[in-house]
């Protein structure tokens, strides 16, 4: 068991997160959501936004924005320096034999991730935020053999990013680092609220690039091959013959693994 559990909540419900927003806003975020101005919003109404083809719900939105800039700063973390991640749907399926805290805190790692790349962010909009934040920009994040990072720099003005993301469902990551980076993450996700075309995923990969690229590890290249299912896969990389998890369990997992 746990030394101590703290049950947190995110944020505030929806219908005070859009009494916080001016008028415009809410014209502007219904106006996005098809829905009418004497019209209620509502967690599950999808949205669509210029520049993000994918229509998603204010629900899978806000969570991205959360991860993306909230969390940092989230007073469930104020006294942590250490922070790691679980998708809900993730499941282990082995005892790990390697501690992955001791790792990080030993060298001092930036981000220890399952899976790279997943997903990508590309073009103008994004060399321009990272010049106002850095005054500088990169073009590309390349996991070398060793599983480190290697930043490829842009070539000139019209060299634009295509910055590939750290897969969301299980990474650790130095809060510190990301904290430091906050006033980027806040530029980064701070166009208009509940946007999804600026992910999480993202957010995590671009403080570590631009704070040390070599203190950004891959697990199984630095021996831990973890095999988290998640979306049918493990760590990202390899498929599950059964995409049923409870299927899975019963036939496969409780006879791998006793935990």
């Amino acid at each position: 068991a746990p030394a101590k559990l703290t049950v947190a909540m995110d944020g505030p419900p929806l219908e005070q997160q859009l009494l916080q927003m001016t008028e415009d806003e809410l014209i502007f975020l219904k106006k996005r959501c098809g829905v009418k101005s004497n019209e209620t919003l509502h967690w599950f109404v999808h949205c669509r936004e210029e520049g993000y083809d994918t229509p998603s719900n204010l629900a899978y939105a806000w969570q991205s924005e959360f991860r993306a800039y909230h969390i940092w700063n989230h007073p469930a973390l104020k006294n942590y320096k250490w922070m790691m991640w679980m998708d809900s749907d993730a499941m282990c399926t082995k005892t790990w034999e390697i501690d992955p805290m001791k790792e990080m805190v030993e060298n001092n790692l930036t981000v220890l991730y399952d899976n790279f790349p997943a997903g990508k962010t590309e073009g103008r909009e994004l060399k321009d935020k990272l010049i106002k934040a850095y005054n500088r920009s990169i073009c590309g994040i390349h996991e070398n053999r060793e599983g480190y990072w290697k930043i490829i720099q842009c070539r000139d003005d019209n060299h634009l990013p295509l910055l590939q993301h750290v897969h969301g469902f299980h990474h650790i990551t130095n809060l510190d680092v990301y904290r430091s980076h906050i006033s980027f993450l806040k530029s980064m996700v701070g166009d208009y609220r509940f946007s999804r075309k600026w992910d999480d995923q993202l957010a995590v990969a671009i403080p570590a690039a631009m704070e040390a690229p070599q203190r950004a590890w891959d697990l199984r290249k630095h021996n831990m091959t973890w095999m988290i299912r998640h979306n049918s896969q493990y760590d990202g990389k390899d498929r599950s013959r059964m995409s049923n998890i409870a299927k899975y369990w019963v036939q496969e997992g409780r006879k791998k693994w006793v935990a």
